[in-house]
């Protein structure tokens, strides 16, 4: 009697236990804490360096007039290309959150060149007539330009800007001209002339700009330059008067790396 008791004690308080083990709440391990994702922004200052290839043309637009007999005028053109590379700095500041806007500058040194060589050879008179010939040689080249530019973008994405841009443009150009003739075996020359001439234009353009991380962004650009023209010869006197002028113009593609500053 006393065995049959205990055996029913022991069942009862075990299927007790049990009932109650399985009406409290089941303990889980906490997730693994994940941090939010970074917030990229662009605003900030920036610096960077830049290089690439540019080219268009020199323009030499002049007119003269010779009282009464002779005037008018035109434009003889050279086609310039070469390097160029050099520094830049900016500031961009985000708003609306799609949009970013700032201003940036930057100096270039180049290598864009423009030159012509010309030659001829004849006779002067008849029977049989005097050999005369003569060359004549034409260079242009923009040692540095910069730019001053506004810049507006929309991103993308939050890490990739599609921007326009546009501003003001500045640089020398080095130009020369020298010519040599010779008569009857009697040389003449060379005569030569040279003159730098500052320049004040206007740019436009456009590109793209990748945000590699909080710090560093990659861009490529292009940029139409406009110079503007500057005397390169002008004189006048009693029944004559003549001008001659240098106008550059470039066409831009580049690339460049930027750090932005926390």
């Amino acid at each position: 009697m006393l065995r049959t008791i205990l055996i029913s004690g022991l069942a009862t308080a075990l299927l007790g236990g049990a009932a109650l083990a399985a009406d409290l709440p089941t303990r889980k391990a906490a997730p693994a804490f994940v941090p939010p994702a970074p917030v990229v922004s662009w605003t900030g200052f920036y610096i960077g360096v830049n290089g690439g290839y540019a080219g268009d043309q020199f323009k030499y637009p002049f007119s003269g007039y010779y009282d009464p007999y002779i005037s008018g005028g035109g434009s003889a053109n050279l086609t310039s290309s070469g390097f160029l590379g050099g520094l830049q700095a900016g500031y961009n500041w985000q708003f609306a959150s799609s949009w970013v806007a700032g201003a940036e500058a930057d100096i270039d040194a180049t290598s864009i060149t423009g030159k012509v060589g010309v030659g001829a050879s004849g006779l002067y008179g008849t029977n049989p007539g005097v050999p005369v010939s003569g060359s004549f040689a034409a260079k242009s080249e923009q040692p540095y330009l910069a730019t001053l530019r506004a810049r507006l973008g929309y991103l993308v994405t939050d890490r990739f800007l599609a921007f326009a841009t546009g501003g003001l443009a500045f640089g020398d150009v080095k130009s020369s001209v020298s010519a040599t003739a010779s008569l009857d075996g009697n040389a003449y020359g060379p005569y030569t002339y040279s003159k730098t001439t500052n320049h004040t234009g206007w740019t436009l353009g456009a590109g793209v700009e990748y945000m590699i991380n909080k710090n560093w962004t990659f861009k490529t650009e292009y940029l139409y330059v406009d110079l503007g023209s500057q005397t390169l010869l002008s004189g006048s006197g009693e029944g004559y008067a003549y001008s001659l002028k240098v106008h550059p113009t470039d066409n831009i593609v580049r690339a460049g790396l930027n750090y932005k500053f926390d």
